[in-house]
């Protein structure tokens, strides 16, 4: 029995459940995969391990079984040369590999208190309302590439304008068809995009949206984008936010994330 079906065998002795698995350290600084983690979710009732692999500016995913999950993990260690894996589960745990490609098991500790840890609904994701799934003016702004994926370095913004979302969808009783709304200090414009795209493509509602903001060649940019994927009330402008007016009375609604003070 070599060293990896020993390491397998012991690690089958004592993880009768795992919550997470974090794969990390790889040998070679430079290489493309710089990170694997495995967390345990829930599909249709089913425990299964979510793979979220961490490649340069894309994460891939993948889903297991527990019986497959082990193995797994060696083997992505083994493959790409990463030197440790922390696990969580009834024990928690780190598995060590070393140059030669052989593994050790250390920080061995019983979780006493552990039973079962709360399951985890795989539904994060499929709640957002802008869908983990490929938008064109989204692949534009840099946010997913062009299969949908969201760039590991943009998830938080991703959450973030999610999150706005959820807020907007709380208030969208109170703004009238026909009004306009203004983001003031908009900069590279993912909350006026995701606020477009939410009002007029997914409620269609009639909602003129105008972003300003001073870095003139942001607003082109913006603006040209917005021409491109055809959002007619939507639009930039190079402007200071201190000479925006409300004259015709058609202002609903005024948002700034960056520019609080100012606004």
């Amino acid at each position: 029995m070599d060293n990896k079906e020993n390491a397998l065998l012991k690690l089958g002795e004592l993880l009768t459940d795992i919550e997470t698995a974090v794969i990390s350290n790889p040998a070679k600084k430079n290489q493309s995969l710089k990170k694997i983690k495995a967390e345990k979710i829930e599909i249709n009732g089913k425990i299964i391990y979510k793979l979220e692999k961490f490649s340069d500016n894309k994460v891939f995913h993948e889903n297991l079984e527990f019986s497959a999950l082990l193995p797994s993990i060696l083997s992505h260690m083994q493959e790409h040369g990463f030197k440790q894996c922390s696990v969580t589960g009834n024990y928690t745990l780190t598995i060590l590999m070393n140059k030669d490609k052989l593994f050790k098991i250390t920080g061995v500790k019983e979780n006493v208190n552990y039973s079962v840890f709360s399951k985890k609904e795989h539904n994060r994701r499929k709640n957002y309302i802008l869908k983990d799934e490929a938008v064109p003016w989204m692949i534009q702004l840099g946010l997913m590439d062009e299969n949908g994926n969201v760039l590991s370095s943009m998830q938080k913004k991703y959450r973030q304008i999610n999150r706005f979302l959820e807020m907007l969808a709380d208030v969208e009783k109170h703004i009238p068809d026909g009004c306009t709304i203004v983001d003031m200090g908009c900069g590279k414009s993912y909350l006026t995009f995701a606020m477009y795209h939410y009002l007029n493509i997914i409620k269609n509602k009639n909602i003129n949206i105008m972003g300003f903001d001073l870095k003139k060649d942001v607003v082109e940019h913006c603006d040209l984008l917005a021409k491109k994927f055809g959002f007619e009330k939507l639009a930039f402008y190079n402007k200071d936010i201190a000479d925006i007016d409300n004259i015709d009375g058609k202002i609903g609604m005024i948002i700034t994330l960056h520019a609080c003070d100012t606004a």
